[in-house]
């Protein structure tokens, strides 16, 4: 009986001996740059990287330290950037066992952190969350990786609640990182997540790169309470996604922003602009004239103290903030006579139909009522001195005296 042919055998990566360490330098050298890599050139890199992990000594261990670190990062860079982007052939087993090689041999946060997120690829749940629970002292100087701990647990999850609430923990105590900086400790457990998030009291000042992650944590965030049956805090987070690319987009266009009321602090290139466009709304020009002429300077004055005092962007105005400001923001801090005060809830009643009709302002039509209800109220604080700042007492002092001028300015 013939016998009958062997099967063919499958075919194999290169072997690792095929590789010398000039092909070594010549990867690193590339500082983790492999974005021109088609796959072959991230299959041979990836091979680079299996045969360096066990053949390669690393002469000094580099320390921990930032990305930034050019010098002291290029191996961590490389090894990143391989690791970050495997070939769609290797299978789900070898990058977990490659993830776990490197980071056991550079003992980088970043590298911890994608061993997790492999091995949760892989479906080995419980031990990426041992990697991540190993993580969680991590300083300020790695913020990507709680985030990264956080959107993995997300996206595995599925409807596990608990899963749920490991990726909240994380993408809180990312938020810390990035909104407090340096010096700041980690949340407590999970008991704190289960508490209402604190709205935010000011508009957050950070670096653009900083302002996209927050978008970023902020969208998650949503999603992850939309998945909990949480739709309230689902909205919150979506809210703060959506101002904080407003920020972003703000920094970007700042420098064609319009550039009236530059003496006007608190404003943002998006409310010069929306401003700017609702002098010329009809919303403005069916207002008497000394209404309109109102407008110029009660309208900046109205979103700056917004701004400033409640973190909020004009577009955001709800019952509760504009009782705030008619009640008590107003009658504080803008230096006006009382003729002038007493054309703001007509000025307001406009400014609230336009958001309405060009802005999305999804209650303006409760608004306009509520400006009318309070109108009583408004005016008698702004008649009580007791509620004036001291800064607005001062102003008041000398606009009546004839050494400054009214016309509804922010007093201090």
């Amino acid at each position: 009986m013939p016998k009958l042919a062997a099967p063919a055998a499958p075919k194999r990566a290169p072997r690792s001996h095929s590789h010398t360490p000039e092909q070594w330098e010549g990867l690193i050298s590339r500082d983790g740059d492999l974005g021109g890599l088609d796959d072959a050139g991230r299959l041979e890199a990836w091979s680079l990287l299996a045969w360096a992990e066990k053949k390669v000594k690393l002469p000094v261990a580099p320390p921990v330290t930032s990305l930034e670190d050019s010098e002291a990062s290029r191996l961590l860079r490389t090894v990143l950037a391989v690791l970050s982007a495997p070939p769609a052939t290797v299978e789900a087993a070898e990058r977990v066992r490659l993830a776990a090689g490197w980071a056991g041999r550079l003992n980088h946060p970043l590298l911890h952190a994608l061993h997790g997120v492999r091995a949760l690829e892989a479906g080995q749940v419980r031990p990426a969350v041992e990697v991540f629970e190993r993580l969680k002292c991590v300083g300020s100087a790695f913020p990507e990786v709680p985030l990264t701990a956080g959107r993995a647990l997300l996206q595995a999850a599925g409807s596990d609640v608990r899963l749920l609430h490991r990726a909240e923990w994380y993408l809180k105590h990312a938020e810390h990182l990035y909104l407090e900086g340096p010096g700041e400790e980690a949340p407590e457990e999970e008991a704190e997540c289960s508490d209402d998030p604190e709205p935010m009291e000011h508009e957050v000042s950070v670096e653009p790169g900083v302002q996209d992650r927050l978008a970023e944590i902020w969208g998650l965030m949503a999603s992850l309470y939309d998945r909990l049956g949480d739709p309230r805090k689902g909205e919150m987070y979506r809210s703060r996604a959506g101002d904080c690319l407003e920020e972003r987009e703000d920094a970007d266009e700042g420098a064609e922003a319009c550039h009236d009321f530059v003496d006007q602090p608190g404003l943002k290139p998006s409310d010069r602009k929306l401003i700017q466009a609702f002098f010329s709304a009809p919303q403005l020009t069916s207002l008497r004239a000394s209404e309109q002429q109102q407008a110029r300077t009660a309208v900046p004055c109205f979103v700056a103290l917004g701004r400033m005092y409640l973190g909020l962007a004009p577009t955001r105005l709800d019952r509760y903030s504009l009782e705030e400001l008619l009640l008590a923001l107003i009658p504080e801090k803008i230096v006006a006579s009382m003729d002038e005060m007493g054309r703001i809830p007509s000025v307001l009643t406009a400014w609230i139909a336009y958001l309405g009709k060009s802005a999305g302002l999804r209650e303006a039509g409760r608004l306009v009522p509520l400006v009318h209800r309070l109108g009583a109220d408004y005016m008698r604080n702004c008649r009580n001195r007791d509620c004036w700042g001291v800064p607005k007492a001062r102003a008041m002092r000398a606009m009546a005296s004839g050494e400054a001028p009214g016309g509804c300015l922010l007093a201090g």
